[in-house]
């Protein structure tokens, strides 16, 4: 049995749960919905009509009543209609789908988001999309933001939109690997980093560093900490707070 090419995309990316029906049946079960192979992993096929779709948002569209709009966990943003239930939706955007708007005055302009306060518009007919646009007037990318962050159309004025950030906290970083017990990477995307302090879970500082120039990502040690959780700092070239992460020291 030989896995197929890692750079042919068959079946969704984020996958949840493999059952082995045989040693050439397999299911998979993933973000994307339930794939099935009789040959060792070689090809696959789509297990269609599951109806298992967790959807975040779900909105209509108000110049035709029996369509809606709804954004889905990893499978974007999809329309369909109230009164055509077996058919299947149209996606026409993606990443992990969330809020989606038909502005009340113009019939073609739509807005959606994605994962973490991303949003976009375009002007459509519904029936065929063109590239969005990305939305960023007056959204500073280097606040905080929820995964699922709000985007709300003014009840009075259809030409503002409102969302929520906040921009007091430092984001989250990424620590790779997590637990560690040797190197670790600390990044913060959007952010070039210059130092970064780690402290114990009782507050104490244990190790600090500064690097001679700015980086998208911090390599440090942690060979030399004993094992047990952290919490990692990591400062701008300003010398301002950037992000923070529990950090895990493995001891193997």
């Amino acid at each position: 049995m030989s896995a197929p090419t890692w750079s042919v995309y068959q079946v969704h990316a984020d996958k949840h749960a493999i059952e082995y029906l045989s040693i050439d049946e397999i299911l998979l079960a993933t973000d994307g919905g339930l794939y099935r192979t009789t040959d060792g992993f070689q090809t696959w096929s789509d297990a269609d009509l599951i109806p298992n779709t967790q959807y975040y948002r779900v909105t209509t569209n108000p110049h035709i009543p029996a369509m809606v709009l709804a954004g889905a966990q990893d499978n974007g943003t999809t329309l369909g209609f109230t009164n055509e239930s077996d058919e299947d939706h149209i996606r026409f955007f993606g990443g992990d789908g969330f809020t989606a708007i038909v502005d009340p005055e113009d019939p073609t302009l739509v807005y959606t988001s994605t994962q973490n306060g991303n949003f976009y518009f375009g002007f459509t007919d519904f029936e065929t999309f063109a590239d969005l646009n990305f939305l960023d007037f007056g959204i500073d990318q280097n606040d905080r933001v929820n995964w699922d962050a709000p985007i709300v159309m003014d009840p009075i004025d259809n030409s503002v939109l409102y969302t929520g950030n906040d921009p007091g906290r430092p984001v989250q970083m990424s620590i790779f690997p997590n637990p560690a017990s040797g190197m670790v990477d600390l990044a913060n995307a959007g952010k070039e980093l210059r130092a970064y302090e780690i402290y114990s879970m009782a507050g104490k500082m244990v190790k600090a560093g500064n690097f001679p120039s700015t980086s998208s990502k911090l390599q440090i040690s942690v060979a030399d900490l004993a094992a047990g959780t952290y919490i990692a700092v990591v400062y701008d070239s300003k010398g301002e707070k950037a992000a923070t992460g529990k950090l895990i020291v493995s001891p193997y």
